[in-house]
């Protein structure tokens, strides 16, 4: 075996091809992720013979692509994995998980190859012999686990719980793989205590341990919803404050405004069965002071002064719900002692100095969290000229980017981590923002999680570790139809977007994508040679050789819509399908036709968008008419 200990030389990793002997539907698959030329593997009883097919028309212009900053670093390749509903698509990107992770088991059969510092070496677990064929220029590591592969028949009959053991690659502990998936359809759930080998930014993944590990967030099913979104909302700031120097394309639709909605609650003195007499008489004075806090905000509306009105306004909305929040808490969850003594407050004082005296003097030790977040709050209202009232119970204000959201953020959720697995009202904030489409925040969010999982150093939600040591040098990029949801215009925009980000936010890293889709805009961006396509062979999947297929690059969307990956029964929907495969028959039957049914069945074809489809109805209707009257 090849000596592996190379870690620290190890530059850059593309996968080019794996044999899949046998995974779920996958029976004897071969993929080959390279448009250079193909390897194909011919076994029989005694060896594997490697064959290799060189394509000298592939434009070698298109990839790799160097990144932003530098032509030393690239997004090796990008290859689409386009096919029928059920075909392996999704089993494809878990295998190729499995290999890039060294999750491998020691008794299955596989052959993989790599291209590792522009050497191309093949790694396999037959017990058989490979041959090359022709003159092939490659390293052949027998095992990948050479110590062990010559008795590992007899290992695994005299110890059963080798099945379990993982081959391995070493020179893979300089990369990273990291997942994507925008579903939400809970397979697997709920997961394993165990992290996976690879960092998952899969929605269910994500759904389950957005709140951490190492964090204190709640494992309550209600609030792990809560986190996930908190979690979201946080990556989501983090990308706008990025600075990254992102393409003006891409740029462009980035929210730069971002909105704070206030959620107030009832008066907790209505129905309260726990609030003692000094915390009652407090309200009821707090009150008396919010009421002439918000006479005066009128009074500067009354002479004009719009901006100070709603700045005034606001901030005594915030100050009054911020109360009602902590006495709704207090009731529930803390002692009744933890109220200070209400004689000392100065009620002369303004409604700031008041909740900020209330929260510094309380005795219950996380005050100062409240401090920090009223803070923040009233310092992001006082600069922001835009408020709007969404109901009697919230009120939403903009923030522009001169205000650190970022730290105004991480101030609310030291807020709301006070009340873990508590059965306090969550919510006194929402943050949301205007003029981006579902599409265009399932990309930014994509962006977001990407970007996050290079800041963690692509840790997991749920790892129990900070951070990884070894030095990272090529991200292989797994998306499981990240296109879902994208209005036509999105998808047409989704790999370009894409690739632009990674240049400018992974240009430290070497990067290969894999991309499952359902979209005939993708692979309209990629050569023939970078499209997997993939069918269904009974229970089996079946691959098509590209070279039989019409080409892609640049490809007339309608006709690749027509193409049996995409649709089986032509471009039109169903329901207008049977509506007019119903006319015909009408049309053609041997009945007569009434005159009054003769105009409805004219009104239904003159629908119709497409020109040689109504025009042919049009004459066979009159031709009937004609008919009948004879």
């Amino acid at each position: 075996m090849a000596n592996q200990n190379i870690n620290n030389t190890i530059i850059n990793i593309e996968l080019l091809y794996v044999y899949i002997s046998d995974f779920k539907n996958l029976n004897k698959i071969q993929i080959n992720f390279t448009g250079l030329g193909s390897y194909k593997i011919e076994e029989n009883s005694n060896i594997l013979k490697l064959y290799y097919q060189e394509n000298r028309k592939y434009p070698k212009s298109i990839f790799p692509i160097n990144m932003h900053t530098s032509n030393v670093k690239l997004i090796n390749n990008v290859t689409a994995i386009i096919g029928q509903n059920g075909a392996g698509k999704s089993n494809i990107l878990e295998y190729l998980k499995r290999i890039l992770s060294n999750e491998l088991l020691f008794n299955e059969d596989s052959i993989i190859i790599f291209k590792i510092n522009n050497e191309v070496k093949l790694y396999h677990s037959f017990e058989k012999s490979i041959e090359l064929q022709g003159k092939l220029d490659i390293e052949i590591v027998r095992s990948i686990e050479a110590d062990s592969f010559f008795i590992r028949t007899q290992i695994l009959k005299n110890d059963l719980s080798k099945r379990f053991e993982k081959l391995s690659l070493p020179f893979l502990s300089s990369s990273r793989v990291v997942f994507y998936s925008p579903l939400a359809d809970f397979q697997n759930f709920p997961f394993h205590d165990n992290d996976p080998p690879y960092n998952d930014i899969s929605t269910n993944y994500l759904l389950e341990y957005d709140q951490g590990k190492g964090e204190e967030f709640s494992k309550t099913k209600f609030d792990k919803n809560l986190s996930h979104k908190s979690q979201t909302t946080r990556r989501f700031i983090d990308l706008i404050y990025s600075g990254l120097p992102l393409p003006e394309e891409i740029s462009k639709f980035i929210p730069n405004e971002t909105y704070i909605q206030i959620n107030r609650l009832n008066d907790p003195t209505y129905n309260s069965k726990n609030l003692n007499p000094d915390d009652e008489l407090f309200l009821k004075q707090f009150t008396k002071k919010v009421h002439e806090s918000w006479n005066m905000a009128y009074q500067l509306k009354e002479i004009g002064n719009e901006i100070e009105y709603q700045r005034l306004k606001f901030k005594t909305e915030f100050s009054y719900s911020l109360i009602l929040h902590f006495f709704h808490n207090k009731e529930d969850e803390f002692e009744a002692d933890s109220m200070l003594d209400g004689s000392e407050i100065d009620w002369g004082w303004s409604m700031g100095d008041i909740v900020r005296f209330y929260f510094e003097y309380q005795k219950w030790k996380p005050n100062s969290i409240y401090l920090l977040l009223y803070n923040s709050i009233i310092s992001a209202i006082e600069s922001s000229v835009k408020f709007s009232e969404l109901s009697t119970e919230s009120f939403s204000f903009s923030v522009d980017m001169s205000v650190d959201l970022i730290t105004l953020y991480s101030n609310y959720l030291n807020y709301e981590n006070l009340f873990i697995d508590t059965y306090h009202p969550s919510g006194l904030l929402d943050f949301y923002w205007r003029g981006i489409s579902s599409g265009e925040k399932t990309l930014l969010d994509l962006f977001a999680r990407l970007l996050h999982t290079k800041k963690v150093r692509f840790v997991n939600a749920g790892a129990s570790e900070l951070g990884r040591t070894s030095a990272i040098n090529n991200i292989f990029l797994l998306i499981d139809e990240g296109e879902i949801g994208f209005h036509p215009q999105w998808q047409k925009n989704y790999l370009k977007y894409l690739i632009d980000f990674l240049k400018y936010t992974y240009c430290d890293y070497n990067v290969q994508l894999f991309l499952t889709s359902h979209s005939p805009f993708l692979i309209s961006d990629l050569p023939r040679e970078n499209v997997v396509f993939i069918g269904k062979n009974g229970q089996n999947s079946k691959l098509f050789d590209p070279k039989n297929l019409n080409l892609t690059f640049g490809g007339n969307i309608h006709e690749m819509l027509i193409d049996s990956f995409f649709l089986t029964e032509g471009i039109i929907g169903a329901f207008s399908q049977e509506i007019i495969n119903n006319l015909i028959s009408e049309i053609l039957s041997d009945n007569a036709i009434k005159a009054d049914r003769i105009i409805e069945l004219k009104h239904i074809i003159e629908t119709i968008g497409e020109t040689v489809v109504r025009t042919k109805l049009l004459n066979m209707l009159s031709e009937k008419k004609t008919r009948d009257n004879i």
